[in-house]
């Protein structure tokens, strides 16, 4: 693994990336662009999504070398996926659907598998103040900066 720095996560994000575009709903990457409508059902709601946000990094305490500068330094990446849709039922299954295709898989050769530690769901309501949706946000973690001489 070496030319792999522990504190960039790019390579990682775009086997993500490349992992929610193959799930049946639609997925977005920071947020919907300006500009862009989303596909509506017959009522006018929105179709169901994914929001692929990555996150920060933080040091990992397992596996850090005193010889090993801190970009070779294993590192805790979290990031998160917001899952929209109109019924309590949908968003549950998008969030399921993107937690089976991401938990246990580990999107490159520097970093450990994918795990889950945080969720929220909460509901979406217009300035009117009707329900018009709702999120399920999954924050997912791994490490980044493998060793693979040593066990974290």
């Amino acid at each position: 693994m070496s030319g792999v720095s522990s504190v960039d996560p790019t390579a990682e994000i775009a086997a993500i990336k490349s992992r929610l575009d193959a799930l049946t709903d639609a997925a977005t990457y920071m947020g919907i662009p300006q500009g862009f409508e989303l596909p509506r059902d017959k009522w006018g709601k929105k179709a169901p999504y994914r929001d692929f946000e990555p996150g920060g990094l933080i040091p990992a305490s397992g596996g850090r070398t005193i010889a090993g500068g801190e970009q070779a330094q294993p590192h805790i990446w979290a990031f998160q996926v917001h899952h929209y849709a109109p019924t309590r039922e949908q968003v549950n299954l998008l969030a399921i659907a993107t937690d089976k295709a991401l938990m246990g898989w580990a999107p490159s050769t520097a970093a450990s598998p994918i795990s889950t530690f945080y969720f929220t769901m909460y509901d979406e309501f217009s300035k009117s103040g009707e329900r018009v949706g709702y999120i399920a946000t999954r924050f997912y973690e791994m490490t980044l900066g493998m060793n693979p001489d040593l066990t974290l």
